[in-house]
């Protein structure tokens, strides 16, 4: 048997011991006046685990009685899309967990991110796909592919900024301590269930903090306290390119580098433009944009799976992104709220 992506712990299968399930992740000596606060202190195991687990449960049901604690993830990758850009639309507008309203525009990245997940889920959903699926299974590895990359950038990313939410100091502490000895036993269990867990571990270096990422988040205090509108939009957009490298990156080695994808990447390429999903970005909460000037389209005869091609349509994409912030900050914001508001999160 190969060894499970995260270590002591069995890649699909779970014994439930409840003693273990909810052991409590750190003690402290308390007293009986009401309404004082104890400290605990924790280590980056404890911090990483309970960021990890945020994301875990974004993308997840919970049915603590029936399934005696273990999380169970939606089959509809569409679904998955739409919660995961909910999140990120709530990321942006700080209406997440432990988000601050003043800070908004902090997490640039997420605003973009929210309206290509949005539209992972259109294309899920498109009937090009449905058909494709029906008519010839073997290409159902397109939407496979779009989901692992959906899921897995999502576990890295979400669990990143919400551990910076939380608590900066926290994250510039343990920023590289993560990886795959980090987590607590519950969420490594939660980690190995995710479909394409093991794949996805080694494609996503156990999702360990990159440069690309370090030098992003370093420019957050920046961008907070930047008073300067034109060079806080210089900072915003600086670090949405840093984390799109990132994401690119690891979308590279999660599913475009698989040969099989390639392939039907190709074959799906030859086809009639009618059984094809359009390859865009609309920067609306709907599939489609009634506007030109709100969507990116993907220039003709792009090898998507060219990162060098791939990152050159997204930084276009980017920078007309940043335009619209700009030009229609109402507008966009109102878009943001509706996918935000489109998925409610599942609490346990």
């Amino acid at each position: 048997m190969s060894q499970p992506p995260f270590p002591d712990l069995p890649l699909l299968t779970y014994s439930y011991d409840p003693l273990r399930a909810f052991t409590p992740l750190a003690c402290s000596r308390t007293n009986l006046r009401a309404d004082t606060l104890c400290q605990v202190s924790v280590g980056c195991d404890v911090m990483w685990s309970m960021a990890q687990q945020f994301a875990c449960m974004r993308i997840t049901k919970c049915n603590t009685f029936k399934h005696q604690g273990k999380y169970i993830s939606f089959s509809d990758y569409a679904e998955v899309a739409r919660g995961i850009a909910a999140t990120y639309a709530r990321f942006y507008l700080e209406t997440e967990e432990h988000g601050n309203y003043k800070l908004r525009g902090r997490y640039y990245w997420m605003a973009l991110a929210a309206f290509a997940s949005k539209t992972v889920a259109c294309t899920l959903d498109s009937f090009q796909l449905q058909l494709i699926k029906t008519r010839l299974p073997d290409m159902e590895v397109i939407r496979a592919c779009l989901a692992k990359g959906n899921i897995w950038l999502f576990q890295d990313i979400a669990a990143t900024h919400w551990l910076y939410s939380y608590d900066a100091e926290s994250y510039a502490k343990c920023r590289w301590a993560r990886g795959r000895d980090v987590y607590l036993y519950p969420v490594k269990h939660n980690l190995c269930v995710l479909p394409w867990s093991e794949e996805a571990a080694k494609s996503t270096n156990y999702l360990q903090i990159t440069p690309e990422i370090q030098k992003a988040f370093a420019l957050i205090s920046k961008i907070i306290t930047e008073k300067d509108q034109e060079k806080k939009r210089k900072l915003q957009l600086e670090h949405l390119l840093l984390v799109a490298e990132h994401e690119q990156q690891l979308l590279q080695k999660l599913i475009y580098d698989n040969a099989h994808f390639a392939e039907w990447i190709k074959i799906q390429s030859e086809l009639p433009s009618i059984m094809v999903p359009a390859l865009e970005i609309n920067f609306t909460a709907s599939c489609s944009a009634a506007h030109p000037e709100f969507k990116s389209t993907a220039p003709d005869k792009i090898i998507i799976s060219n990162y060098e091609q791939r990152m050159e349509w997204i930084t276009q994409a980017a920078i007309q992104f940043h335009g619209l912030m700009k030009k229609h900050p109402k507008q966009m914001d109102t878009y943001l709220t509706a996918i935000a508001n489109q998925h409610k999160p599942i609490k346990p």
